[in-house]
């Protein structure tokens, strides 16, 4: 009789001259992980590295914010709270000078720019307690000074000046625009100014 359903089934032929109905079964092949994956690109000498150098920059950020904080902070009461709510209020953006000033120190020729930004960034950050002042200053200094107020030193005054006014217009804000005083000084001619903790 003649069959409702007609069942397809797929068949190998063993002839060599037919094609096979059914493709060869390939062997499984093993599903690698993505994240092992992306690791696997990088060899042990890099990680080494990248974990070396990420040690060395942990360090240096973690001894530098003990030594603001043991040093300059809390050098007396009244700075103690003065630094504290400079710092709160974006002081700690001072640390921009000190990351420019490490930059240009490993340039060698960049050195003498970049004590000069360590300044900057030691006022910036904590102002209370420290005291500029100037020494004799040699001819190169004069003439240093001079570029770095007409390159860019003119611009940083100007915004330390502001703010200076924009504080002092504020009457509780007075102690904070004396220090955007001492930061006029180092960001206009920073060359022979020294900055020190005041007695």
């Amino acid at each position: 009789g003649v069959g409702l359903f007609h069942v397809h089934m797929c068949t190998c032929s063993s002839t060599p001259s037919s094609t096979p109905a059914c493709p060869p079964a390939s062997p499984a092949q093993p599903c690698a992980s993505p994240i092992l994956a992306r690791y696997s690109a990088y060899s042990v000498h890099d990680l080494m590295i990248g974990a070396v150098a990420f040690c060395i920059v942990g360090y240096l950020a973690v001894s530098l914010a003990f030594s603001f904080i043991f040093t300059y902070v809390g050098n007396t009461p009244g700075s103690f709270i003065g630094n504290t709510l400079w710092l709160a209020c974006g002081g700690w953006m001072g640390m921009y000078y000190y990351f420019l000033g490490w930059l240009l120190c490993m340039t060698i020729v960049g050195i003498p720019l970049g004590r000069q930004l360590f300044k900057m960034g030691r006022l910036s950050m904590v102002p209370f307690g420290m005291h500029t002042s100037y020494g004799q200053m040699s001819p190169l200094q004069v003439i240093a000074n001079i570029l770095w107020s007409v390159l860019f030193g003119w611009e940083l005054f100007l915004a330390s000046l502001v703010s200076a006014v924009f504080l002092a217009c504020t009457i509780v804000g007075i102690p904070f625009a004396l220090q955007h005083l001492k930061l006029m000084r180092v960001c206009l001619a920073p060359f022979g100014l020294a900055v020190e903790k005041s007695k």
